[in-house]
């Protein structure tokens, strides 16, 4: 709007303009708050066990077996190292507190990626001198969750959980 004058006069405002811009600046803020919740809820399910209680049941048990491996001594050391574009080969080998090679074991190993649901087990072939091993394929590179375990018989000797990178 002009005036004699010249001069620009500017619309006023209103209570109207004000109520409009604070609808929009906060369904600006929700929306990218409901992107971000379904982003989060979609990339992570946030369960790590399926029962709570179950698991502080065991508690006292994975004390004590946590207490007996480390009285073995045992030295345990894994390697995971990809093959081919897809397939990773992993290397366990196991001493006892005197350096000598523990045979007659029977090693599983699960993968599991911190971020998504899937999980990757495998048994691993003794290949003499205390050297365990599996070839895995379909493995992305990333970081893992490695778990091995070592049984005895039917009895579990050895666990532990480490965290490993997979290059590309």
């Amino acid at each position: 709007m002009t005036t004699q004058s010249g001069m620009h006069h500017r619309k006023a405002f209103t209570g109207k303009t004000m109520l409009l811009w604070l609808f929009g600046f906060f369904g600006v803020v929700f929306a990218a708050n409901g992107v971000f919740v379904w982003l989060a809820e979609s990339s992570f399910p946030g369960v790590t066990v399926e029962s709570a209680y179950s698991a502080s049941q065991a508690y006292n048990q994975s004390i004590a077996s946590a207490r007996e491996q480390a009285a073995r001594g045992w030295e345990v050391d894994a390697g995971l190292s990809r093959t081919k574009e897809t397939a990773a080969h992993l290397e366990v080998t196991a001493l006892d507190r005197t350096r000598s090679p523990l045979s007659g074991l029977a090693f599983t190993a699960t993968l599991q990626h911190p971020a998504h649901d899937g999980k990757i087990s495998v048994m691993l072939d003794e290949r003499g001198s205390g050297r365990y091993s599996a070839d895995l394929s379909d493995v992305p590179a990333g970081n893992w969750y490695l778990v091995l375990e070592a049984k005895s018989g039917e009895e579990r000797v050895f666990r532990s959980e480490n965290r490993v990178f997979l290059k590309d």
